[in-house]
């Protein structure tokens, strides 16, 4: 037998080829704080379209676990990972895709090639920017630096450096995988995202 048709879809199915990018947002808050093992969920906002069908409609639901969590230390970045290990569709199918995190929609942290989220540095926030500057200015004019730090103190704020998903933030993964779909999903179906709280927390 050759081993191209153990990859074959069967009748009226679909194979997403590794790569493919869903985008979620998360409806459960996850942070580097997070203690592995808990659940996280998503839902999927903007259909996965092959030729002129859907194969992973909007709102499918994904789910999984915090893999692991480090909290930031004043010289390591904080880290979080994320497994999202079960996909649900709307009709009830369920899949087990091997998905890995590309990206958040967040300016602060980075996602590694393992999927890991990076948090920033302490040394890298303006507050501590500042102060190394304050200090320096402070080997010549130690008064304006006294002032130039009470007036940054009143200003700027210590900033958190843990990562901190909340309800809301859109990620990007990607299959590592081919996924095959049994079926299409019609491109008018419309899935309301219930509860209406839950919606609200998404806009």
């Amino acid at each position: 037998m050759c081993l191209g048709l153990l990859f074959l879809p069967g009748a009226g199915a679909e194979i997403l080829p590794a790569g493919t990018v869903l985008h979620a947002r998360l409806t459960t808050a996850a942070s580097s704080l997070s203690q592995p093992g808990q659940a996280v969920e998503a839902v999927v906002i903007a259909p996965v379209i092959v030729g002129d069908a859907v194969w992973i409609p909007m709102g499918a639901r994904l789910s999984g676990t915090v893999k692991s969590a480090q909290p930031a230390k004043p010289d390591a970045r904080a880290e979080l990972l994320l497994a999202f290990e079960n996909l649900t569709m709307p009709d009830g199918a369920r899949h087990k895709p091997s998905l890995r995190l590309t990206e958040v929609d967040n300016a602060r942290e980075v996602v590694t090639e393992d999927g890991v989220i990076h948090g920033i540095l302490e040394s890298e926030t303006l507050a501590a920017q500042m102060d190394q500057a304050i200090e320096r200015l402070g080997n010549r004019f130690s008064r304006l630096a006294q002032i130039l730090g009470a007036m940054k103190g009143a200003v700027i704020q210590k900033v958190d450096t843990e990562i901190r998903l909340d309800v809301g933030a859109e990620l990007y993964l990607s299959l590592l995988e081919p996924l095959e779909i049994p079926k299409a999903y019609p491109v008018t179906d419309v899935v309301p995202i219930e509860p209406e709280e839950e919606l609200a927390a998404l806009v």
